[in-house]
């Protein structure tokens, strides 16, 4: 069904003829199916872009947590730390009614940011599906009518290249990310994914994190906390070196060693409440034959063991 409806588009059907179509199977679907046929048009039409499926996955979580705990209509002046190349993110986020501005900040443009061929099927794509009724499913996806306008003004394709409208999207390129060059309590909303073990300070950061934060505002992260050089297979490996050791694995995107509850202590110190911590990961059982270092070793084995966690912050 999927593919026929998309066949029509690609032919030029008039949109109010495909959606109708769409809508007689959608009506019939449950919550979690309509999640899961969204999912399918993307996967169908997109199999050959994973950053496609990766960065719609995320707008979801984060677009959740925005629900959950910025409740109400107060506009949202969102930073994301480490977006890469998921543009897919950035352009849901244009569609909701609550996005005053979105501040990505990186310390390089992912490939695909200034990329025609992935942004305008991808546009193409999300206004579409902008079109469909979803009950719901809008709890998810709040938008409202002048959002594809907004879209289209945000992230333009033109000339052959790619032009970040600056009264929607500022893309910040930075080599140290210990001091953001951004004011004071600029934001309402920070949020990263897969980002933090990156930072080779991360406390310095957070601190900065908390600067550019206005009080009362939130903040989440999703941490990997594995050896990025064998994440499934060997996630404790590195943690056989000291820290003074590590010099961060000597990799091309460098990690550090921290864990959990190193985050934590540093979420706290730079005056961040923890609302919800959520082990996304746990393996105990892949420490066997790991030998700690004394740093790790002195650990709570609960703490050692975490290698993906989310956590939910509110700057007080």
């Amino acid at each position: 069904m999927i593919k026929k409806w998309l066949n029509k588009i690609s032919k030029g059907v008039d949109a109010k003829e495909v959606t109708t179509s769409f809508w007689d199977a959608y009506q019939r679907m449950g919550y979690a199916q309509r999640n899961n046929a969204l999912l399918g048009i993307l996967q169908e039409q997109f199999s050959n872009q994973k950053y496609l499926i990766y960065g719609w996955s995320i707008q979801r979580l984060y677009s959740r947590y925005a629900e959950d705990f910025l409740p109400g209509n107060a506009p949202l002046r969102i930073l994301e730390l480490g977006p890469g190349d998921n543009l897919m993110t950035t352009a849901l986020w244009m569609l909701n009614k609550r996005v005053e501005h979105l501040t990505l900040m990186d310390m390089f443009k992912g490939a695909f940011v200034e990329s025609p061929s992935y942004h305008q099927p991808m546009l193409e794509l999300v206004k579409i599906i902008h079109h469909l009724n979803r009950d719901n499913f809008n709890n998810d996806y709040p938008f409202d009518t002048l959002s594809t306008d907004r879209l289209e003004q945000a992230i333009q394709v033109a000339d052959g290249k790619i032009h970040l409208n600056s009264d929607y999207i500022d893309f910040v390129i930075t080599r140290d990310f210990t001091t953001f060059p951004l004011p004071n309590e600029q934001f309402n909303y920070i949020y990263s994914h897969a980002t933090l073990e990156h930072y080779l300070d991360p406390a310095s950061s957070i601190q900065e994190m908390s600067r550019v934060l206005e009080p009362g505002g939130l903040m989440v992260h999703q941490i990997d906390i594995r050896d990025h050089r064998h994440f499934a297979k060997d996630p404790f490996r590195y943690l056989e070196q000291r820290p003074r050791d590590w010099n961060f694995g000597d990799l091309c995107f460098p990690v550090n060693q921290w864990r959990a509850c190193q985050f934590a202590q540093a979420f706290e110190a730079a005056g961040f409440e923890i609302l919800e911590q959520v082990k996304v990961r746990r393996e105990p059982e892949k420490l066997h034959g790991i030998r700690l270092a004394p740093e790790f070793a002195t650990m709570p084995t609960d703490d050692v063991a975490i290698t993906g966690i989310v956590f939910v912050l509110r700057k007080n």
